[in-house]
């Protein structure tokens, strides 16, 4: 996803923070994910 998010926003709205996840890309996702695991396995 090329446009930067305004945190606030994301935590405001709903529909705007499924709106940015469902537009990441499937390479995307899978990166955000490994990296998700990375923490909390590191923990």
């Amino acid at each position: 996803m090329t446009l930067l998010l305004n945190q606030s926003l994301l935590l405001e709205s709903k529909s705007f923070r499924t709106e940015a996840i469902t537009n990441f890309s499937d390479d995307k996702a899978l990166e955000i994910l490994a990296k998700a695991k990375a923490i909390i396995f590191a923990v």
